[in-house]
């Protein structure tokens, strides 16, 4: 008999059960066997930016792996959120701490009772490689001029390596004209995910996710890249002690907007832990869909 609760479509990082970034999750019995290749299959099939696939291997640790419609990835923040959410919806788990094995390592789930969920990610890595800023302006079709003169472009990574950069304004985030092309040709010679397009702010900060590298033309609610961007901001900016951050990503319309919390646990100026929180809403109920 076909599992009816198995397969949904979850709504991660909304704002006030709005909004959010759509996500794939597959739940699997501690039992189950699926191969690579069925996971990718179904990835493809469903298209969403992201498709969890969530195993239990113990009473409070889970194995989970992440699908673009294209290709396996490391880590993956918002379908985390959405199958951690997901679960505790379902009534198949409590509020508490959790452990999941992922690619990018063995990560801590803080499930919080307001419906919460909060994932840690990896300490940042900062990464030196010289960036040609007129191409990838041109990748977005802007201007050099457009850039944030305050704060550089660099390639950071929580779990996930993206390129931070900082335009002056909204009026210029929102008027972006990615070059899919260009976009995906930069980041594979980075071997970076995608770009991570902001605004900087002493307050909310507003946000764009571009990926065609693995198949994901703008996503519109990321957790691990606004992980990286918060600790991006936290050295910039030269911040001492612990720093919470809020992000708003997409369009700025209520369909396309997401809202990310991003918690700094630091020792001085030294990052402790990072974590990325947010809500969700399930979507639809996905499991008598036929899955291969």
């Amino acid at each position: 008999m076909e599992n009816k609760e198995s397969l949904f479509e979850v709504s991660s990082f909304t704002y006030q059960d709005q909004g959010g970034n759509l996500a794939g999750v597959r739940l699997l019995k501690q039992e189950e066997h699926l191969s690579t290749e069925q996971m990718q299959l179904l990835a493809n099939k469903l298209g969403y930016a992201e498709t969890a696939f969530v195993q239990p291997i113990a009473s409070n640790e889970f194995k989970v792996r992440y699908f673009t419609p294209r290709t396996e990835v490391p880590l993956c923040g918002h379908a985390t959120i959405a199958a951690f959410c997901l679960l505790k919806k379902l009534e198949k788990l409590t509020t508490g701490e959790y452990s999941i094995h992922t690619q990018a390592g063995k990560l801590t789930i803080l499930l919080l009772e307001d419906g919460t969920v909060f994932m840690e990610q990896a300490l940042p890595v900062f990464y030196t490689e010289k960036l040609d800023y007129a191409a990838v302006a041109r990748s977005l079709g802007i201007d050099v001029t457009d850039f944030s003169e305050e704060m550089p472009l660099k390639v950071v990574s929580t779990g996930l390596k993206d390129l931070m950069i900082p335009v002056k304004d909204t009026t210029i985030l929102q008027a972006i004209k990615p070059n899919t092309r260009e976009i995906e040709a930069i980041s594979k010679k980075l071997a970076i995910i995608g770009y991570h397009v902001f605004v900087p702010a002493k307050t909310t900060i507003h946000c764009r996710n571009f990926a065609p590298f693995v198949g994901i033309e703008e996503e519109y609610a990321t957790g691990t890249s606004n992980g990286a961007l918060a600790c991006y901001l936290f050295q910039t900016t030269q911040r001492i002690g612990d720093a919470s951050y809020i992000f708003k990503q997409g369009r700025l319309s209520s369909d396309q907007t997401g809202q990310i919390i991003v918690e700094i646990s630091a020792d001085n100026k030294k990052i402790k832990q990072v974590l990325v929180g947010g809500k969700a809403v399930i979507s639809q109920n996905l499991s008598e869909v036929d899955q291969f």
